[in-house]
């Protein structure tokens, strides 16, 4: 198999695909460990790095893949009483993302786990295709029985299943439809929710990092200098933050680019309480950062509307909204920028400052400018913490079985019949 290495990071984001059909072909082990390496270098609030992942192989997990595949296949069963667009079809797996219900210890934290789960799956996504790989992220499964067939413990999230390995390109009507991405018009606004504008083409600089380099540089970088940032720069991250992959392609983001000093003054007393407000709780949190002085601050919206049409699919717009943020924030690493996630905020007030609308959710704001510092690498998981084959202990749980499910649905939807059944 061709493999392509040391890709521009703009180059890989934006030809990164998904892929659902594979070559029967194997993933040799210093590809994965590389894939697997780039998941420890996402980023986490407090570094708490709560993502773990567990590996599977067709050729020792013969029992828990068709297990996996069957429990796919229950779901896709259930989720078509609503959305009768579920067929059954192949899966193909190699690594399964699991993940903790714990994250970055301040309170109103709202799902920084998830985040921190997306940014590893992108970062592998981004390295898969370095590697001249492709895959699929599944989430929709009935949650509970996958966490039992591998051991995973009760209080843990089960994120979803990433399957890869050496592509097959197919001309579908899938691979098509995931071409067409709203225009930057339509998602990208200026000082508040809504409030549209032109933005000039984005430029890549000749000096830009390769994935693989921007990936592992990538830190919170909190204090910036006074340097502008010009609508080129800002129009390429946006533009790269564009290409994520989500849920159905919903495309679920939007992204408010504050330049305005009031809005960020806002935006600064919104972190500060949110600081205090842990303070008086015993919780450290996270650092300060000062985005009066940041150059540019990017917030990032997400729709729950638009969501995984399937069971367990409530937070695919989170995770959607997340994956675009780690493309913008990688993106922003390998043009020199330093940048960071703010999420520890108290909501309402960041969200009044905003405009953002009821039907809104706010995953948060990314400070981005010229960095004034440089931060050092914080300790990451080893691979043997971060990744075990089999199951989360080393080894499988037990198969909790498939129900049988009647062959014909009657909904509020009308009627489908599971075909597969006879």
């Amino acid at each position: 198999m061709t493999v392509a290495l040391d890709l521009r990071t703009s180059h890989v984001i934006r030809e990164r695909r998904t892929v659902r059909t594979f070559a029967d072909a194997p993933v040799t082990r210093d590809t994965l460990e590389r894939i697997i390496d780039a998941a420890r270098w996402a980023p986490s609030a407090g570094n708490a790095q709560p993502v773990r992942l567990i590996v599977l192989r067709p050729e020792t997990d013969r029992a828990t893949l068709p297990a996996l595949q069957a429990i796919a296949q229950e779901s896709k069963r259930i989720s078509s009483y609503w959305v009768a667009m579920f067929r059954p079809t192949g899966v193909r797996e190699y690594v399964i993302v699991a993940d903790p219900s714990r994250s970055g210890g301040y309170a109103g934290d709202r799902g920084g786990h998830l985040v921190a789960a997306a940014a590893a799956i992108q970062n592998m996504k981004l390295q898969l295709h370095a590697e001249g790989l492709g895959a699929v992220l599944y989430t929709h499964w009935i949650e509970e029985k996958a966490k039992m067939l591998l051991d995973v413990p009760r209080t843990w999230s089960f994120i979803g299943l990433l399957c890869l390995g050496w592509p097959v390109p197919l001309d579908t009507k899938e691979r098509r439809a995931a071409l067409h991405r709203k225009s930057l018009e339509q998602i990208a606004f200026v000082d508040r929710f809504g409030n549209a504008s032109h933005w000039p083409p984005p430029q890549t600089p000749r000096d830009e990092l390769d994935i693989t380099d921007a990936i592992r540089r990538r830190r919170s970088v909190r204090r910036f200098t006074d340097a502008p940032l010009d609508d080129a720069r800002v129009t390429l991250l946006l533009e790269s933050a564009r290409w994520a992959p989500s849920a159905g392609n919903f495309q679920p983001w939007r992204f408010i680019v504050v330049r305005d000093r009031a809005v960020r003054e806002r935006l600064q007393r919104a972190a500060d309480l949110a600081r205090e407000a842990n303070a008086d709780l015993g919780l450290s949190g996270e650092p300060r950062v000062d985005l009066v002085s940041a150059p540019v601050v990017i917030a990032i919206t997400a729709d729950p509307q638009k969501i995984g049409p399937h069971v367990h699919g409530e937070m695919t717009h989170l995770i959607g909204a997340s994956l675009a943020a780690e493309n913008l924030w990688v993106q922003a690493t390998a043009i020199t920028l330093g940048a960071v996630l703010v999420r520890q905020l108290v909501h309402d007030l960041a969200r009044a400052a905003l405009a953002v609308p009821a039907d809104e959710e706010l995953l948060g704001v990314i400070a981005i400018g010229e960095p004034a510092e440089a931060p050092p690498a914080t300790r990451r998981l080893d691979r043997n913490e971060l990744a075990r084959e089999h199951g989360f202990d080393g080894h499988p749980g037990e198969d909790p079985g498939i129900a049988p499910l009647p062959a014909v649905w009657r909904s509020e939807r009308g009627i489908f019949e599971d075909r597969s059944a006879r």
